[in-house]
């Protein structure tokens, strides 16, 4: 092979030996992962911050550390910070950069309707991912203009209990049956009704009457974490979830619950990945996405939360959407570009979270 080819196959990747154990001898690392790696083996401490109930939490944090170092031979240190919001952590980021101070985190989860309100704050980094994932990534993995990434794909439904729910609901409109009377629980915040509320979707109007004719059957207030009141019989079912990964958690521990994705309005909401521009370790934080949307990443999010990017060819999920899609579902996908388009689902929100208070007592 003649220098010049050398030189340029160089341009593309570097051969390491020590990055990926035994396998190193024939994984190339694209140059600009290398580049970070080699920031990161200087400055390894990565801080994280978000609740103890996302990812794993502070037993998530540690995993994620491990299968770091050992699949890219960095000794990176984890520092977690349990912090309960989305909302929350970003508007302390947005703090600490008009205060031109450091971000107490290095990476922020989110999802698309906290990402919107700050877009024009500016103070996201604009980071090219394909060149650290080559070939890794789906076209619609970016949001943002590459300021947020996916990472986790959650469904919006209904989650119910299999031994006391009266039917297998398949449908939103199957829960106004008169058998759910009293059997079901719903959110003080409205979850996922914003997503049906858009004029794409159901609209305001169709929305707020589902509510009205939903909350007969509803008689109590649970959080979407809380899908052991489904499990244990309070309820027999919770109308809407969140993104439902929290049945399919109880599920596979072999409690009797199920979610549902209704065929009437599937939605898929999105867990995103976002480095801020005050970062204190900026290539620590772009090791750690990395890692999150590699098969490992991926499997250990999997294994601690039941969540995957349904795109990804490994995914759990992926064989749920296409099922579903083969019954004739229509997605609607909420990115961060869907609820910038969409601002009239504030609004109706509010309005239906007026009319559950109602449920409250």
């Amino acid at each position: 092979m003649s220098r010049a080819v050398l030189t340029r196959l160089m341009g593309v990747a570097v051969v390491v030996g020590t990055a990926f154990g035994a396998q190193a001898q024939t994984t190339a690392v694209p140059q600009a992962l290398q580049a970070v790696l080699d920031e990161v083996k200087a400055n390894p401490t990565v801080n994280l911050a978000w609740a103890e109930s996302s990812f794993g939490g502070s037993a998530g944090a540690k995993r994620f550390e491990a299968e770091i170092r050992k699949k890219y031979g960095v000794n990176i240190s984890i520092r977690f910070i349990p912090m309960a919001g989305f909302a929350r952590v970003g508007g302390q980021i947005a703090t600490e950069y008009a205060a031109k101070q450091p971000a107490f985190t290095d990476v922020w989860l989110s999802t698309a309707a906290q990402i919107v309100p700050i877009l024009d704050r500016d103070l996201l980094a604009t980071v090219d991912w394909n060149t650290l994932m080559p070939g890794r990534l789906p076209a619609n993995a970016v949001d943002a203009n590459g300021r947020s990434i996916k990472v986790a794909t959650g469904f919006s439904g209904a989650d119910y209990n299999t031994q006391l729910a009266p039917m297998v609901p398949k449908t939103l409109e199957d829960f106004l049956r008169p058998e759910w009377k009293g059997k079901l629980a719903t959110t003080a915040y409205a979850a996922s009704f914003d997503v049906l509320a858009a004029n794409g979707v159901w609209g305001r109007d169709k929305t707020v009457d589902y509510v009205r004719k939903l909350l007969p059957n509803v008689s109590g207030l649970m959080d979407c974490a809380e899908s052991e009141r489904i499990a244990t019989g309070e309820y027999a079912g919770l109308v809407m979830n969140c993104l439902g990964q929290f049945a399919i958690q109880w599920r596979d521990k072999g409690a009797p619950i199920s979610r549902m994705i209704p065929l009437d309005a599937p939605a898929r909401r999105y867990y995103y990945l976002s480095v801020p521009k005050n970062a204190a370790n900026m290539a620590g934080a772009k090791l750690f996405v990395t890692y999150m949307l590699s098969p490992e990443g991926q499997k250990a999010l999997w294994d601690l939360e039941r969540l995957d990017f349904d795109e990804l060819p490994e995914s759990h999920s992926r064989d749920e959407v296409n099922a579903l899609k083969a019954q004739g579902a229509k997605f609607t996908d909420v990115t961060v570009e869907w609820v910038a388009a969409n601002p009239e689902v504030e609004k109706t929100k509010e309005e239906i979270i007026q009319l559950l208070r109602t449920k409250s007592k």
